[in-house]
């Protein structure tokens, strides 16, 4: 049997549940925030991918901004917006697109990494008022938390995209770790076993595919600390990806490769992705 999942939050899911809740909470005081953002009378954007009309849109109030425009703002490349105005446009935007990412459906085909790797390439995220940097982590962290307990298919895909929006894969396994509880056990090893085989045969190629230069020691230093398998003591042993996640933690700690054959990457991933709750 599955752990516990409660609904995707979104815009208007049922409260109750306190990852919901949080998110609810953070997304509440980004809109306060970032109200008072300035307007453009239009952003400077590309002629040829952008008319007069929508950059005059992205330039006003973000409420007019259509979700199909909103979208192709996220997507578009940095080198098409001007450096100096981006991160305006950008801080203008952020609660909506927050709230983009907090309620995108699961068969959406959403890019996560894609996507805030351009938010990564434009948005000069650190040069941000702190306490406008604080609340975006806030939500990204709550959007995170909230996904990977509702076992979102991307996960791994919004797990890589929020570190490379916020330029730090460390404080995230951090945040991660920080969060206890049989739910918490049960979202991260999902998240684990997204990255398990990838790491143990070294096949990381697809790991951060839109980050160049992230340092690439972090994610299986992680597996090899206490924090992975210390989740994984109380899971039965006859959970065979319980089993499958114990001996590639035991692998990357040892550095050596598997017996089995490669599996390699599937759309559900290269094995089911299920834990079976903790014994007792």
């Amino acid at each position: 049997m599955d752990l516990p999942r409660h609904p995707n939050p979104g815009m208007s899911g049922p409260t109750g549940h306190p990852e919901s809740d949080a998110l609810r909470v953070s997304l509440a005081e980004a809109d306060r925030l970032f109200a008072d953002t300035p307007t453009l009378d239009a952003v400077s954007g590309c002629g040829m991918c952008w008319s007069d009309e929508e950059l005059r849109l992205l330039g006003g109030d973000p409420t007019l901004v259509s979700e199909e425009l909103l979208g192709r703002f996220a997507l578009e490349v940095p080198s098409h917006w001007d450096a100096e105005e981006a991160p305006v446009t950008w801080q203008r935007l952020m609660p909506r697109l927050l709230r983009r990412l907090a309620g995108t459906p699961p068969d959406a085909g959403a890019m996560f990494d894609f996507e805030l790797s351009h938010f990564a390439g434009g948005a000069r995220f650190r040069s941000w008022p702190v306490e406008r940097q604080a609340v975006v982590e806030r939500c990204f962290g709550a959007i995170l938390r909230v996904r990977l307990l509702d076992r979102f298919p991307d996960a791994n895909d919004l797990f890589e995209g929020i570190a490379h929006a916020t330029g730090d894969v460390r404080r995230l396994l951090d945040f991660l770790d920080a969060w206890t509880g049989p739910e918490a056990d049960g979202a991260v090893l999902f998240l684990a076993m997204r990255y398990a085989e990838d790491l143990v045969w070294e096949d990381d190629g697809q790991v951060f595919f839109w980050w160049y230069d992230v340092d690439r020691t972090v994610l299986p230093a992680w597996f090899a600390s206490p924090s992975v398998e210390t989740r994984l003591d109380g899971y039965r042993q006859d959970c065979r990806n319980a089993v499958l996640l114990r001996e590639c933690v035991r692998l990357i700690r040892a550095g050596e490769r598997p017996s089995w054959f490669y599996q390699g990457y599937q759309a559900e991933g290269p094995f089911p992705v299920r834990v079976l709750p903790p014994t007792g």
